[in-house]
């Protein structure tokens, strides 16, 4: 059990690396096709880029975090307040994706956010 939680927790911390780098790097008009962006244009600016920004920031160092305390044992509590932390984020981008219109992403996001949740749990009982 502890492998397939090692396992899920690199492979959430990797999602989390690239998506907060794609963020960080990439303009925000960029991040939604332009199809979406003339469709959903209230919806679309549902988020400041700033906002866009610090959310970026938050997941890189929580990644950074996660990929760390696989490799130290010490650090289980921290972990688990990473994925919590991770999770508050990620708890609204599948509602998020469904208003866009974006199934795909929803059902996506919707399976981190369940990865997380399971590794937040048996992380802090193991």
């Amino acid at each position: 059990m502890k492998i397939v939680l090692l396992i899920l927790q690199i492979i959430v911390a990797i999602v989390f690396l690239i998506a907060g780098l794609l963020k960080l790097t990439n303009s925000y008009k960029r991040l939604i096709p332009e199809n979406k962006l003339e469709k959903n244009n209230e919806k679309a600016q549902l988020f400041p880029s700033r906002y866009m920004r610090i959310v970026s920031l938050i997941e890189i160092a929580c990644s950074l975090t996660l990929i760390i305390s696989v490799f130290v044992e010490g650090l289980k509590v921290l972990s688990v307040i990473t994925t919590i932390i991770l999770i508050v984020i990620i708890i609204g981008a599948p509602l998020t994706h469904i208003k866009l219109g974006e199934h795909k992403e929803a059902a996506i996001t919707a399976l981190l956010l369940f990865m997380m949740v399971f590794i937040t749990f048996f992380r802090f009982l193991l």
